[in-house]
């Protein structure tokens, strides 16, 4: 088999699965979900000069972190190879009073020139292919960055005790809707010329805290403890998330590229 047929395949798996997740969704998208705003808060933190970037999100799943990042004046485009993610980042940008570009496309084929973004990113994606694949997905995010310019991808942490129980869990009692999801220890080996690793950390402990009560059926508790959590001092929240994902493992590990050419 070609490993275009390959990435054709595997694609097509991952994407039927998500097509299903959204369709049969157990729980409501809040305005502000715990995890999406950890990755936004951690790119704000490595990019704090987020005005008029251009940023794509190459898998943008609800959109969320997006909306945030237009919120400090980016310049954002979603891309999504499900037409039901994209409608659910189009109604939370709608309802947030937010302006973008949507784009149903593949990450292994991103339909945009060489060097249009500042920035290419993404969350909870790279997990759900092989090593390979997820390769060609750096390469095609590096393709479409401009020279100078960052690609940075957040995964699952395969060294966090909390999201490798509860995966593990929730597989064994016939929840887990998220297909194929390997953990991630480091990406630091896809480093080439081109694409220089700038290093990675782990964080988001508490997202995957206090979101992993809707998954096992207990949303108002999530609910509560969301709600809770957004009127404490940000200062507060970071260093709690600090100290007990370094305890614990943070759920999500960010690797950060650079492109030098």
């Amino acid at each position: 088999m070609s490993r275009e047929l390959a990435t054709t395949g595997n694609e097509n798996q991952v994407k039927k699965v998500w097509e299903e997740h959204w369709d049969h969704l157990r729980f409501a998208i809040p305005d502000r979900e715990i995890n999406s705003y950890h990755v936004f808060r951690e790119l704000k933190r490595f990019l704090p000069f987020l005005k008029d970037l251009e940023i794509l999100e190459a898998g943008s799943g609800t959109g969320n972190t997006s909306l945030e990042l237009w919120r400090c004046g980016a310049k954002v485009t979603l891309l999504d190879i499900t037409c039901q993610a994209l409608e659910i980042g189009r109604q939370g940008f709608v309802k947030g009073g937010g302006k973008t570009h949507f784009i149903q496309g593949s990450v292994f084929s991103i339909p945009a020139r060489e060097g249009s973004y500042d920035v290419v990113f993404n969350s909870g994606l790279l997990e759900h292919f092989d090593p390979g694949l997820q390769e060609k997905a750096l390469l095609e995010m590096m393709r479409v960055c401009k020279t100078g310019g960052w690609v940075i991808t957040m995964n699952g942490y395969a060294k966090s005790i909390f999201y490798r129980f509860g995966k593990f869990a929730l597989e064994r009692t016939g929840r887990w809707t998220y297909g194929k999801e390997t953990p991630v220890e480091s990406l630091a080996h896809f480093a080439q010329d081109r694409l220089q690793f700038a290093g990675e950390h782990h964080f988001g402990f508490n997202g995957i805290l206090i979101e992993g009560f809707k998954l096992v059926g207990m949303e108002p508790a999530t609910k509560f403890l969301r709600q809770i959590y957004f009127t404490v001092p940000e200062w507060l929240t970071k260093a709690v998330d600090r100290f007990l994902s370094a305890v614990f493992g943070g759920y999500i590990i960010m690797s950060i590229f650079k492109k030098t050419g």
